[in-house]
């Protein structure tokens, strides 16, 4: 009986050598401001890819990365050095909130799955495009925090998890959110 032996993506060569040295002292990172435009720029085009087509919402985010980084640039030694260096650079600046949430999608410390990341780019989606309430709080890609205003929060909230929680759920959600203020 032969057994095939599943081939894995290059993206994960990349990230276990990046996650085996120490990030804090390789010299292809970048500042933090290029990797919060980054992470923006490459959230907004996963939503485009799955907006295009449902079934793109399954693949991983390290692979998606890679593959885009393959499109962008064409030579196959250019992607691995642009995504090496995202790479140690999330695992650099860690300590800033959007970033480390982007290194969990990417699988760097903590990771969470595929839904997670699908769950968070719909949140993103719907407060960014879908809902005008509330008093915008201007921000750019390359801050650390990103502010929206509470009732903001709240009907994405609703609209995300409305089919997901009862009414009970949803109310103690909302005092939890509001007593944030």
């Amino acid at each position: 009986m032969v057994v095939k032996k599943e081939k894995s993506h290059p993206c994960h060569a990349i990230l276990a050598k990046v996650k085996g040295a120490i990030a804090n002292k390789m010299k292809i990172t970048m500042v933090k401001k290029m990797v919060l435009k980054m992470i923006t720029s490459l959230y907004s085009e996963r939503l485009a890819l799955s907006r295009a087509l449902e079934s793109n919402r399954s693949i991983e985010f390290a692979s998606f990365i890679y593959d885009f980084n393959m499109k962008k640039y064409g030579l196959k030694k250019v992607s691995e050095q642009k995504f090496t260096q995202l790479v140690a650079s999330c695992i650099k600046h860690n300590e800033c909130l959007r970033i480390n949430i982007f290194g969990r999608f990417l699988g760097l410390y903590q990771p969470l799955d595929n839904d997670s990341l699908n769950l968070y780019l719909d949140c993103l989606d719907y407060l960014d495009k879908k809902n005008n309430v509330g008093m915008p709080i201007p921000s750019n890609d390359y801050d650390e925090k990103v502010f929206i205003p509470i009732q903001r929060a709240l009907d994405c909230a609703k609209y995300i998890f409305e089919s997901k929680l009862s009414v009970d759920e949803y109310f103690a959600f909302k005092f939890q959110i509001e007593s944030q203020k």
